[in-house]
């Protein structure tokens, strides 16, 4: 259920998507500081990118999710808490989590969920609106179309949840997940499996190596400008320099996301 409602349309969306974003340099989008430096051979530019990519889905996204998990675990299981959000502020507020503080935490975290899943919900229309144009260029790109969309998922997801948690959700869950990773196998199998296997091992030890400094890395020169100062000393082109932008619309935006699915 996880990978199906929490995390699912984010991996198909960005999982290509993101690497290529980080690759490429936009006209319109913010692009980081590696993709802007004119000197990076383009072999260095695309691990680089995958990397970041790793980056905003490895480690650190799945933290968030297991500090509430063992949170709630703990409090459940050792003081036989119900397995509400409000349970993880026992240790701080005690038994006023059974006032209306308890339930104004659980309120919140209702809507923190909701905004979770809008942005998945709408991650998706647009994925699925632009698969609809590309088989079917007769259909067009528009919000009118993704709003259709929309409405249809919300729609079946109504009928897996009122047919109950054993049937509904979790038979749609477990089909989801199964189509995904059928498609994951048909992607390996029939492109080049020893160079994505080779890509993903050298990544891997690429982030492993790499992870302490990205963890602490928050853009701090680039949020006073580009290049900040070089102008007045005739030094750099300012821009190769990444863009302030950057930052929030990648890595803050995916922790945001995060954060909102936690309670889930």
């Amino acid at each position: 259920m996880l990978f199906a409602c929490g995390i699912g349309i984010g991996l198909f969306f960005f999982s290509v998507s993101e690497p290529l974003r980080h690759y490429t340099i936009s006209e319109v989008l913010p692009n980081n500081r590696f993709v802007n430096d004119a000197f990076m051979p383009d072999n260095s530019l695309a691990q680089i990118a995958m990397n970041i990519t790793f980056y905003h889905w490895g480690l650190h996204a799945w933290v968030v999710y297991c500090v509430v998990g063992i949170i709630l675990a703990f409090t459940s299981f050792r003081w036989d808490l119900p397995l509400t959000m409000k349970s993880c502020f026992y240790p701080l507020i005690g038994e006023r989590i059974f006032g209306w503080l308890g339930d104004s935490i659980d309120i919140l975290s209702i809507i923190t969920t909701i905004f979770g899943v809008c942005t998945s919900l709408g991650i998706g229309a647009i994925q699925v609106n632009a698969g609809l144009h590309f088989l079917a260029p007769s259909v067009p790109v528009s919000t009118p179309v993704q709003m259709v969309i929309i409405w249809s998922i919300t729609f079946c997801a109504t009928l897996s949840v009122v047919s109950g948690l054993r049937r509904g959700i979790r038979r749609i869950s477990q089909a989801s997940f199964m189509i995904g990773v059928f498609l994951m196998l048909v992607v390996l199998f029939l492109d080049q499996p020893q160079y994505i296997l080779n890509l993903f091992i050298q990544t891997l030890g690429f982030y492993v190596q790499n992870i302490i400094q990205l963890s602490f890395h928050t853009d701090a020169f680039e949020q006073l400008s580009p290049s900040y100062g070089s102008q007045e000393r005739g030094r750099v082109d300012p821009t190769s320099d990444g863009e302030s932008e950057w930052m929030n619309e990648w890595t803050v935006f995916y922790w945001s996301w995060w954060i909102a699915w936690s309670p889930f």
